[in-house]
């Protein structure tokens, strides 16, 4: 116990004490005979670690075509993966690691049939690339991709690295390390080429590369490949090992999301970076020249002052152009910020399907987008709650308003895809103020249906 709490405990006891008896039996608190002993259910002394050991599950996820789940628990400290199958959903807990060591786990994730679950143990690097090490093991921590068979046996190690993203047919993860794509087979062979192990870049790209996702039938995958002022939705061929780009140009592309038939990709589009506001590092280097933004104070490239402390040439004139419009604030031709658009694999052509108005401030941006049944949904905060919203894939109006989806006075927090996509399933404090509980909503629209009631909180659905 800190000093802090101990001086806490003591003037609380000060403060009880200083009722007197007289106050604390109108209180109900009733004072033991000098003599007696106190009532039974008195005399049991709460430990701290009762408070710390009632164990937590997290990382609910749920196979697409079996009646099966997984999560990690958090016990004591102690982290494991645990699966339960229908009828009965017994918990049956598939990994083993003894010891409160600080070592997190995530990422838990089930393949389609229901056999595998892969996870990642140790946490995520720090701006200086370092995992923790509470215990400061003399080895040292890594953050790698794990995987366990869900009848049992030991857990196995798939590569170094976060973030899986486990193929469909549950053979392959692919993750993304040092900018670039890599893959690494679940169930490995000695005769495992380095590419396959996740030791050698499987998809090495100009640029940085991020947010690789499986198309449904597991034959290609879609990534995003950062150019500095811009980005590109790509589209890697696993058979031909071909690389194709969705209506590529000069602005950032992020969020692919697939359709259910793998024959289209929904995407977020962001105006490409200001010409303001490009630098080139160092002198002599080939490409764009730096921006008129560059040495302004606070811009990259440098403080704005000269030699003999002068403010470098051109600050007048920096300060004259950001008057101007889309030297240094970006928006598209029609003054929206951000739009949401649906490219044809088969061709590379992509169509506008929904963009935010100018200076709109219920959707200023769009961080994060799914492809579900015959919308694509997204979370934003127009007002003071968190909420969902719904484009029509066949809407041919990019100016209409979305669709709402979950409406009411609360945060939506975790939420969940029917596994056709015309059901987001979400969890909510709307009309419960102090609980959380499960609601269900078409992601075309329509009314709200809570799921769960009563006394309990409801999470991870």
């Amino acid at each position: 116990m800190t000093p802090r709490h101990s001086l806490a405990l003591r003037a609380a006891a000060a403060a009880l004490f200083a009722l007197g008896p007289a106050s604390l039996a109108g209180q109900g608190i009733g004072l033991e005979p000098k003599l007696g002993l106190r009532p039974a259910e008195l005399r049991h002394k709460p430990t701290i670690a009762q408070f710390l050991s009632p164990g937590y599950p997290e990382d609910l996820t749920a196979a697409r075509r079996a009646d099966r789940i997984a999560w990690h628990g958090f016990e004591s400290g102690r982290r494991n993966v645990y699966t339960a199958a229908a009828p009965g959903f017994m918990a049956r807990r598939l990994t083993n690691f003894p010891l409160d060591e600080g070592d997190v786990l995530s990422d838990v994730e089930l393949s389609d049939d229901g056999s595998l679950v892969v996870f990642v143990h140790g946490g995520a690097p720090n701006r200086n690339g370092w995992v923790a090490n509470p215990t400061a093991k003399p080895s040292g921590s890594e953050r790698a991709i794990w995987a366990v068979r869900t009848i049992g046996g030991a857990p196995w190690r798939v590569a170094e690295g976060g973030n899986p993203e486990l193929s469909p047919n549950g053979r392959w993860v692919v993750f993304v390390k040092d900018s670039q794509v890599y893959r690494a087979a679940v169930r490995q062979t000695p005769q495992t080429p380095e590419r396959d192990k996740g030791l050698k870049p499987f998809i090495k790209a100009w640029g940085v590369q991020s947010s690789p996702r499986w198309s449904p039938d597991g034959t290609k995958i879609a990534f995003v490949t950062t150019r500095t002022d811009h980005s590109f939705i790509a589209v890697y061929d696993v058979a031909t090992r071909a690389v194709t780009y969705l209506a590529p140009g000069v602005d950032f592309d992020t969020g692919p999301t697939w359709s259910a038939d793998g024959k289209e990709i929904a995407f977020i589009r962001r105006p490409g970076l200001p010409f303001g506001q490009q630098a080139q590092a160092g002198l002599g280097s080939i490409g764009n020249p730096n921006g008129p933004a560059f040495g302004r104070p606070g811009a990259p490239g440098g403080g704005g002052f000269g030699a003999g402390g002068r403010r470098g040439a051109g600050g007048a004139d920096s300060a004259q152009a950001a008057e101007r419009p889309g030297l240094f604030r970006a928006t598209f031709e029609n003054g929206s910020t951000v739009s949401l658009w649906i490219g044809t694999v088969a061709t590379g052509e992509a169509r506008e399907l929904w963009h935010n108005q100018p200076n709109d401030s219920r959707f200023p941006a769009v961080a994060t987008i799914a492809w579900a049944g015959e919308a694509v949904i997204f979370p934003a905060e127009p007002e003071e709650w968190a909420r969902w919203y719904a484009v029509p894939v066949s809407s041919r109006d990019p100016a209409a308003a979305p669709v709402e989806l979950t409406p009411g006075e609360g945060q939506v927090e975790h939420t969940a895809l029917s596994n056709d996509g015309k059901t987001l399933f979400y969890t909510t404090n709307a009309g419960d103020i102090d609980r959380r509980h499960v609601w269900k909503v078409s992601t075309s629209g329509g009314q709200a249906e809570q799921v769960t009631t009563g006394d309990g909180i409801e999470t991870y659905p």
